[in-house]
């Protein structure tokens, strides 16, 4: 009998007893730590230079992103009923100060991120030239009151690894018009060591850009600033530092233009992004024409019109160190030429495009896709939101 009597006994002590602490330190439902390109990576070329009235970053397939809309870091979560307010603390890292935004979930049932604005270190940022591995992201979501804490280690790509494309849900985005990032224009070492050579040595008189009207006039600026390049000494070297791989998303290893005419050589890559920068300074409308893995190399509109029937110099960077000016223009037109008659090639033209342009994506098993022919005008660029990437100083390297 006594034992009989205890069995109910216990069951009122079982329902009286508070719930575990395991299941009360769940804020409402599981969520986890997400990086919105790359598994557990970050690209530096998109935290530096991508501001939020760029196409990029686009909402990829997935939960709708509330708080910094292109923000790469983020909660992932479940609302648990209807305008449930949430907030996510982002704690410091070496790239960013804590950061934390409060925002509400709209339905219940529906998945959301929630990504905080970053606080960046921009100093600390630019230093870094090779990848950080292990970084630990450390995040806290708090909801009815309940705080939980997760930590996920990520890898920091160099500054120099621009991000090109980005595997998703079994489809590749294509970004790398991000390569606009590198043609810093704003370098005045850049362009004062080079135009001031091409004036010294009576290559032009001025560089006046578009204001005389005469095309001859803008085909002289071209071929002063290559004619100076060559006299320093810049040439072309096929060996390039590679990226850091990833199974997530495609990069290219670019330097900055200071680097590059430094150390007075480059790869198709970096030539044209030093070419660009320059020009672009003389406010002259540059296009770099990228197949990314494949081939760089540069177009220069001659007339303000700036359509290809007024007059457009294409121009081989490769090559300033062995053949003069006008050839490199042959052989820059007849490989613009042949890129574009290619069927495996498709050009893209996000940047040129309206601002609801999506991004443009194929499936990686199509076997008819080969290359992708971006034609990235800087100009444009600049107006869609890619801004040039701040170089630091050369100590710093």
């Amino acid at each position: 009998m006594p034992a009989k009597s205890a069995i109910p006994f216990l069951l009122l002590l079982a329902f009286a007893a508070p719930a575990p602490r395991l299941a009360a330190a769940a804020p409402g439902a599981p969520w986890s730590i997400e990086l919105r390109y790359g598994r557990d990576e970050i690209f530096l070329s998109v935290l530096a230079s991508v501001t939020e009235a760029c196409p990029f970053p686009a909402q990829l397939p997935g939960p709708a992103q509330l708080g910094d809309p292109a923000g790469l870091i983020a909660a992932q979560l479940t609302a648990p009923r209807d305008d449930c307010p949430v907030t996510v603390t982002l704690g410091a890292t070496v790239l960013s100060d804590r950061t934390a935004v409060t925002v509400r979930l709209p339905v219940k049932g529906q998945t959301y991120r929630v990504a905080p604005w970053l606080h960046l270190d921009h100093a600390r940022l630019l230093q870094i030239r090779q990848p950080i591995a292990g970084e630990p992201l450390t995040m806290q979501v708090t909801l009815d009151g309940v705080t939980e804490t997760q930590t996920r280690e990520v890898r920091i790509h160099a500054i120099n690894d621009c991000l090109t494309s980005v595997f998703h849900a079994g489809r590749i985005y294509e970004v790398g018009f991000l390569a606009a990032a590198y043609v810093n224009e704003y370098n005045p070492d850049l362009f004062l060591t080079i135009t001031r050579h091409a004036l010294d040595h009576g290559y032009v008189q001025s560089f006046d850009g578009y204001e005389s009207g005469d095309p001859a006039a803008v085909t002289r600026q071209v071929e002063a600033i290559y004619r100076s390049l060559h006299d320093l000494g810049f040439k072309y070297s096929a060996l390039t530092q590679s990226s850091v791989a990833t199974t997530a998303a495609g990069t290219q290893w670019i330097r900055f233009a200071g680097d590059t005419l430094t150390s007075d050589q480059a790869n198709c890559v970096d030539g044209s992004v030093l070419f660009a920068a320059i020009l672009a300074r003389l406010n002259l409308r540059v296009v770099i024409f990228y197949i990314p893995y494949h081939h760089t190399f540069l177009g220069v509109y001659r007339t303000e019109h700036m359509g290809e029937e007024e007059g457009f110099d294409v121009v081989e960077t490769t090559v300033v160190d062995a053949k003069p000016f006008r050839e490199s223009l042959a052989l820059g037109a007849a490989r613009l030429a042949k890129e574009r008659a290619n069927p495996d090639n498709r050009e893209l033209r996000v940047i040129n495009g309206p601002a609801a342009s999506p991004l443009y994506s194929w499936d990686p098993k199509n076997p008819g896709k080969t290359a992708v022919f971006f034609n990235i005008d800087v100009a444009a660029s600049r107006v869609r939101g890619i801004l040039p990437i701040a170089e630091t100083a050369r100590e710093s390297n």
